[in-house]
């Protein structure tokens, strides 16, 4: 099977989906047998499905269930999720515990740091375009603490939290 990105999420304008749409139309001229498959709800229009239209290999699948994502997340060759305002969103951490390539925006600094190869510094269409290359060239993997993210870790941070609050009270 030809290797696909996959973008999941709302068609937001804050989750990058045209920069991103843009940044494939130029990647696919270097690397045409590669596939783009948008899934999630469209915010935005018929504007963006229209444009989605005319960008060869696009396909847009709306909106599917979590099991149907899942199974494409694992066929794919990376997912896609520079959004400009997200952190690390729940379909990036299915997608690393799964050990896929991402593609993150620069607000997430604890995975930059290790990951410069799946993250862009800028949400522009060159950044993007640039990071596609780098993801469909290497067979490297992003390396990223999961567990941090574990609900008991995260209770324990807010625990930490409170009880420095109270007591500085």
């Amino acid at each position: 099977k030809p290797p696909f990105f996959l973008f999941v999420g709302q068609l937001l304008e804050r989750k990058s989906i045209s920069e991103t749409l843009e940044a494939f139309a130029l990647f696919q001229k270097e690397f045409s047998d590669f596939s783009f498959i948008v899934v999630g709800r469209n915010m935005l229009g018929n504007s963006i499905e229209n444009r989605m239209g005319t960008i060869k290999n696009v396909s847009y699948l709306g909106a599917l269930d979590r099991g149907q994502v899942l199974e494409l997340m694992v066929l794919s060759e990376a997912v896609l999720q520079p959004s400009k305002v997200e952190g690390i969103p729940r379909v990036t951490l299915e997608a690393l515990a799964l050990g896929k390539k991402v593609l993150l925006p620069p607000c997430v600094p604890e995975f930059i740091q290790d990951n410069a190869l799946f993250s862009i510094q800028s949400v522009s269409i060159e950044e993007i375009f640039k990071a596609l290359k780098r993801i469909a060239k290497t067979d490297q993997l992003p390396t990223y603490d999961l567990s941090i993210h574990h609900p008991e870790n995260s209770k324990k941070f807010l625990l930490d939290i409170y009880s420095t609050l109270l007591t500085n009270r």
